[in-house]
Order: structure tokens, then sequence, then C-alpha cells
């Protein structure tokens, strides 16, 4: 389905979904991106949110911070957008969290 011209966003996300439960993260980052890039592609906020967000979480596992915040940002602003409290509060907690310790990382 993944070679398929008409694949969507959903397709590259399973695949991910399926990478990054195996731990073969790489493989998830790559399968993430492409959904990713369908979902702006398509204007898809929503699946856009989603996707930054399994996406931070695969930089987390690898200790990529800096990336892992950037994509949690991204998804938050995308709920602010959506008006979806309930996950806006869930990714500002997690934003402080990690902030919390790139910053002990760093000193």
């Amino acid at each position: 389905l993944a070679d398929s011209p008409t694949a969507s966003d959903l397709v590259y996300t399973a695949l991910g979904d399926t990478y990054s439960q195996s731990g073969l993260n790489q493989l998830a980052i790559d399968a993430y991106s492409q959904a990713l890039a369908l979902s702006i592609d398509n204007s898809d906020l929503l699946s856009e949110a989603v996707i930054r967000v399994n996406l931070a979480n695969v930089y987390a596992t690898l200790g990529l911070f800096d990336d892992t915040l950037q994509h949690i940002r991204q998804a938050r602003d995308i709920y602010k957008q959506l008006e979806e409290e309930a996950e806006i509060i869930r990714l500002e907690r997690r934003i402080e969290i990690i902030s919390a310790r790139l910053l002990r990382q760093r000193e």
C-alpha cells in the first residue's frame, strides 16, 4: 500500500506505528515523515498534529529532545487552531518536562 501513488497519510502512519513498536526507530521516522508530508499536502491539520506527536515520541526514545520539542510545539499550535483544549494541556505539560530535561543536560 505504501508504494501506491494514492497512499494516504494513514498508511504511512500505520507503517510508522509498526516500526516504532518494533524498535525500528529510523524506519519509523521515515514513515512518519512521509505521512507528515502527505497530511500537509492535504491540509489535514488533525492528522498532522497526530503524526507530529508520533514523531516526537520516536525522537524522545532516541534522546533527541530538540527534535522532540519542535514537533510537540508544532502539534500544540495545531491543536490550538482546532481548539482541542485537552490536547493543548497535555502537550504543554510535555513541553515543560522535556524543556526541564534539556536544561539539566546543558548545565
